[in-house]
């Protein structure tokens, strides 16, 4: 028993060293590789097998030591059996030598009782078999019980037959204390003998739980031994690459070289053949950002916390005349103009408190000569620094300002002369300077209409320059727009009788907050279109709907439609369905974008529905409040 469980600890011990193991092939080494699942597995089963081991051991070491318990337990049992009887034997002899010395009905008794007792005990003591000294014991006092009855039957057939003599009495009594004697000495060396048998199996019970002891610390040494083996394993099989493979991607993010390849089959070789291709991955995508940066015609940069800039593009060579290395770790406020020096953080509360998006302000070059420039600002995650595009508006800005300069001309120097023009024409033809010759008569009224839509353009660019630039002045109040809606059809009434059109107005009690003079231009130019694409004879319709929010008026003609691809586009500047209506039909082109920049300003929004050849519906919408 001992040296299996020997055989069973130490293949337990030889566990731990299947985690990693090497088979020569033909000279050659072959590595087995295992997964992470597997080494999960193995990190489970290793110390498993060996508690199923360990616990194996304990389990027959204990049964064993049952076993010796059961044993002394049984040696004493048969002591105490085999004690009695030759006490009980002692006691027989002793009733016979008592019975024949002086024979009475009382001493018959008690020597044929003590005989039953003692000659059934000796032959249930045949069935003791457990131990080799039982059984030797049972058969020493078998071979005393056949003298001891061999001389009881002496005495009582002497008895019986009443030929026992005094003398012969006393030899009886003689040959039975020599047997009691021997008895007694039969049953002391009974005694030393189970004395001895106990001392062996008390050593070996010391022996036995020293061995157990020497077990349980062997296992509790093997274990601590495996769990820092299976640890020392696990660091150095995985934790200590995927400090590696932690290690590559901070190297990634710093851009420094990678530490070099994992070796191994299992997932974190997979991880770390992954991080090295989104590393190539990254390195590529940095080289084209860095490629676009570097190239990109406007100034890219980077502000820190302090108002200074950390990184900027050779772009600010071309732009502002700097190198990068001039303006890095600068002020950027000492590239602002003094008007513009409020514009960018100086400092790191100046850096909290700005706001991403996009401002303008003006930058002094390196000549000092001043550009305009167009700042779009956002500001990093962790708020200590702003990412700047910054793009040249320099020549937009003087085309804004020469804008500014041909309105004034077109305003002051242009239609001053066309309308002083108009005033002289117009007495022409009224005659106040004589009766003008029928063909004369006829080139003025040419010449009058061609001043007048030189004019009517010339107010609608200007008109357009105050919507787009904001600074056309509403005044809103509450309206009732029947008033609108008539005085739109009075302005435009002779125009579609001239055009033979008819226009169809609703009734209406709708009341809108809105700007009624600028109301009734959109009305107005929605009109005059719909009348100007009317065949004759035809019905221009307008139509007022109220919803829960807003109110919607439509102007329905039947004139030849527009193209579907045509709907967003004519509402803007100088924009026609055909380049021949300008020269048939008149107009500049800006009346629809008049028209949307109006109700846009006002609130509202404005469409067109409309099928080729079947006419169009053009509708806005205004907020009831």
């Amino acid at each position: 028993m001992y040296e299996a469980a020997t055989q069973i600890l130490t293949l337990g011990q030889y566990h731990c060293h299947i985690i990693y193991w090497r088979h020569k092939v033909s000279g050659h080494e072959l590595k087995l590789r295992f997964s992470l699942f597997r080494k999960g597995v193995l990190l489970v089963a290793v110390p498993l097998l060996f508690e199923v081991a360990f616990v194996s051991i304990l389990y027959f070491l204990v049964l064993q030591s049952q076993e010796q318990t059961q044993q002394r337990a049984l040696i004493l049992s048969n002591f105490q059996e085999i004690a009695v009887a030759a006490a009980e034997g002692y006691q027989a002899v002793f009733a016979s030598i008592s019975y024949a010395t002086l024979p009475t009905s009382q001493s018959l008794d008690d020597y044929r009782a003590a005989r039953n007792v003692y000659t059934n005990h000796v032959s249930d003591l045949q069935k003791i078999k457990s131990h080799p000294l039982a059984i030797k014991s049972v058969q020493a006092l078998t071979d005393g019980a056949k003298k001891a009855v061999a001389l009881l039957d002496d005495i009582d057939f002497k008895v019986q037959h009443n030929d026992l003599s005094v003398y012969e009495g006393f030899q009886y009594s003689r040959r039975g204390m020599a047997l009691a004697k021997e008895l007694r000495d039969q049953l002391t060396g009974f005694r030393y003998a189970y004395l001895r048998k106990l001392d062996e199996s008390n050593i070996e019970s010391e022996r036995f739980l020293k061995l157990l002891r020497s077990y349980v610390i062997a296992g509790i040494s093997v274990s601590i031994a495996m769990a820092f083996g299976l640890c020392f394993y696990f660091s150095k099989s995985i934790v200590q690459r995927l400090k590696i493979v932690r290690d590559n991607s901070m190297r990634i993010a710093a851009e420094a070289p990678l530490n070099l390849p994992i070796s191994g089959r299992d997932e974190i070789t997979e991880l770390d053949k992954t991080i090295r291709g989104v590393a190539d991955i990254i390195a590529e995508s940095r080289r084209n950002e860095r490629a676009v940066v570097e190239n990109a015609s406007d100034i890219i940069c980077t502000i820190d916390s302090q108002g200074r800039f950390s990184s900027i593009n050779p772009a600010s060579t071309k732009i502002w005349g700097y190198e990068p290395d001039e303006l890095i770790g600068r002020r950027c406020i000492d590239v602002l103009a003094q008007d513009s020096a409020n514009t960018l953080p100086s400092n790191k509360e100046g850096m909290l408190s700005h706001q991403t998006g996009q401002f303008e302000n003006r930058v002094i070059k390196k000549d000092g000569a001043y550009r305009d420039m167009l700042w779009s600002v956002q500001k990093a995650a962790d708020e200590q620094s702003l990412f700047c595009v910054v793009h040249d508006i320099t020549e937009r800005k003087e085309a804004e300002r020469f804008k500014q300069q041909l309105t004034a001309v077109v305003s002051h120097d242009l239609r001053t002369p066309l309308t002083s023009m108009q005033g002289a024409l117009t007495l022409l033809t009224m005659g106040a300077l004589g009766e003008l010759p029928e063909r004369a008569a006829e080139k003025v009224k040419i010449l009058d209409s061609e001043i007048m839509r030189l004019i009517a353009i010339t107010n609608d660019l200007l008109e357009m320059e105050s919507l787009t630039s904001g600074k056309l002045d509403l005044h809103m109040r509450d309206t009732e727009l029947a008033d609108v809606l008539e005085r739109s059809k009075n302005a435009v009434e002779t125009f579609a009788e001239q055009h033979g059109v008819t226009i169809e107005m609703p009734s209406t009690d709708v009341n809108v907050v809105t700007d009624a003079d600028r109301l009734t231009r959109v009305v107005v130019n929605l009109l005059s279109n719909a009348v100007k694409f009317s065949p004759p004879g035809e019905t221009v319709a307008v139509d007022v709907s109220k919803a829960t929010d807003f109110v919607e008026l439509s102007i329905i003609d039947r004139g030849r439609g527009i193209p579907e691809g045509y709907h967003e586009i004519i509402f803007e500047r100088f924009k026609q369905v055909e380049d021949a209506d300008a020269k048939e039909k008149g107009g500049s082109g800006l009346g629809l974008a008049i028209c949307k920049s109006i109700v846009e300003q006002l609130g509202g929004s404005i469409g067109v529905e409309s099928t080729l050849g079947k006419g169009s519906r053009f509708w806005f919408r205004l907020p009831l409040t």
